[in-house]
């Protein structure tokens, strides 16, 4: 239990003045932290009280104490909804949209997409077989939750896991290859599909109004050099 909790939040201390009237507003949420979004709050995610923020710790110093992020929990971005109540959920729609070919279901119900004609743009590949795909995020759900999105509500979590603009039938292979890493760190090794990959990722995170780092803005400018991302 040890090992998880330090391997979810991460702490820098230098020094403990900054929170030292804190000390109970979060004893039951993890404690107070300071978020990369510089929001001072608990350690699961949770607000603080208006009693607390009217303290010291509403004051977020990063030179103080410095934490990676609250705790990611992928079941707090709730998806594969079922948006307009047809039975076809988030997945369905999603490889429904980008299908080129004749579609199969698993039934006549026509919920569930077993078959199709689908050109992943991560490998270029054709795949015909729906088991074959995941629907990836092109902006991550744990690296919007880093960048930001901790801080939203149930709804607006909810809504960016299924914001078509966001999502992608890829081959799962390569999708579980990428896990939650960034163009800084993954590329889709389809070149060709690199330029729209860096202006899908830019225009979500800015749709979102999701934290840039200045890594992140480093590399992409330098990798996307012969891209109009415009």
């Amino acid at each position: 239990m040890k090992k998880k909790l330090i391997l979810a939040i991460i702490f820098v201390i230098t020094s403990t003045e900054v929170f030292s009237d804190c000390r109970g507003c979060c004893s039951r949420h993890k404690g107070v932290v300071c978020s990369q979004a510089g929001v001072t709050q608990c350690g699961d995610g949770t607000s603080l009280s208006s009693k607390c923020r009217s303290k010291k710790c509403n004051k977020c110093s990063r030179t103080s104490i410095e934490v990676t992020v609250a705790r990611y929990n992928r079941k707090l971005y709730r998806h594969w909804i079922d948006k307009d109540g047809d039975c076809q959920n988030e997945r369905a729609e999603t490889l429904i949209r980008h299908n080129i070919g004749q579609l199969k279901f698993k039934t006549k119900k026509q919920c569930m997409v077993i078959g199709g004609k689908w050109i992943d743009n991560y490998s270029g590949k054709i795949f015909t077989k729906a088991n074959e795909l995941d629907i990836d995020h092109v902006v991550t759900l744990k690296h919007a939750h880093k960048m930001g999105a901790n801080n939203w509500n149930k709804k607006q979590k909810m809504e960016f896991a299924n914001d078509p603009d966001n999502l992608l039938p890829v081959w799962k292979k390569l999708n579980r290859q990428k896990g939650a890493k960034g163009p800084t760190k993954w590329l889709p090794p389809n070149k060709s599909f690199h330029c729209t990959y860096f202006k899908k990722w830019n225009e979500i995170k800015s749709k979102y109004k999701l934290k840039q780092a200045k890594r992140e803005i480093a590399s992409i400018s330098e990798l996307s050099k012969s891209c109009d991302l415009k």
